[in-house]
């Protein structure tokens, strides 16, 4: 396991619960963090490590790279890229830490990325509509008029 100091490889090795390893992670985190200053500051919580590059304009996408190249080199993962913005209209790439945390690099998708038409699609417009049960003598309930 090549680029892991000795108590990351024993934590590795020894199959940890998953909070220990969590905290191998994000100890690899904050030492990359302290490391490079130009990075933002990490927010960290339970089962993912965000850095957050605000803004817009050219700065964004050189500090949005400069992020993914520091991290990928130092902590030895590679990002996925999305195939859409997500819901909040951010560009998310992201990447699994060895404990199992999701790391994730997110700036405004305007700034970062463009949207290209690469094609057309037809779809149908669906909507469902819950279905009526009809009434029969059968089943109807006691003082039912099913004749109506």
């Amino acid at each position: 396991m090549e680029g892991f100091t000795p108590a990351e490889q024993a934590i590795q090795q020894a199959a940890p619960e998953p909070r220990a390893s969590w905290f191998g992670d994000v100890r690899r985190i904050l030492d990359i963090a302290e490391l490079h200053p130009e990075l933002p500051h990490p927010w960290i919580i339970i089962d993912r490590v965000r850095f957050r590059i605000p803004g817009y304009g050219p700065s964004v996408l050189r500090d949005f790279d400069a992020a993914e190249a520091v991290l990928s080199a130092a902590l030895h993962v590679t990002f996925t890229p999305p195939a859409e913005p997500d819901d909040l209209g951010s560009y998310v790439i992201e990447a699994a830490l060895p404990g199992g945390t999701a790391l994730t690099v997110e700036a405004p998708a305007g700034a970062v990325a463009e949207e290209r038409v690469t094609g057309q699609t037809v779809t149908d417009v669906v909507e469902w509509v819950r279905r009526v049960a009809e009434a029969d003598e059968a089943t109807a309930p006691a003082g039912t008029d099913v004749a109506a």
